[in-house]
């Protein structure tokens, strides 16, 4: 693991593990800026062995993705129930995507799905856009 020095005494970065040390001698206002993650556009289509869930990663930063799901249509991801496995990221410009084969199981059952972006340290992005997969029975002869 390679450190390198900074200007306060004690406190280094550790480049090779994303992770700055610092050693606190007084107490101000303290802050560590970065580029704050960036929600994913999601899109989703059927697919025959599930719903597939889809977005391009527009930046670097990022660790991995997490899938969620409710039967709820403005669920948060504390609310939603997390899908595994967790999506790694493909490369700024690149699709990633997710299939939840679960999606068509339960007749008559809707769900919604929300992405998250997570960054080193496990910061997260704001939710995506809801997408969901919808069930509906067809009534013959009804207009």
């Amino acid at each position: 693991m390679s450190r390198q020095q900074t200007g306060c005494a004690g406190s280094c970065t550790h480049p090779s593990i994303n992770r700055i040390t610092a050693v606190l001698d007084h107490l101000t206002e303290f802050a560590l800026l970065g580029s704050p993650l960036v929600a994913p556009a999601v899109s989703a289509s059927r697919e025959t062995n599930g719903l597939a869930l889809r977005w391009t990663q527009t930046q670097d930063g990022v660790a991995r993705y997490e899938a969620y799901r409710s039967t709820s249509p403005y669920f948060t991801a504390a609310a939603g129930q997390k899908l595994s496995p967790d999506v790694s990221p493909p490369g700024a410009g690149n699709q990633a995507s997710f299939t939840d084969a679960a999606a068509f199981a339960a007749p008559l059952t809707n769900y919604y799905y929300l992405v998250l972006a997570v960054g080193a340290g496990e910061a997260r992005s704001p939710a995506s856009n809801r997408v969901g997969a919808f069930h509906f029975p067809l009534t013959p002869g009804a207009q």
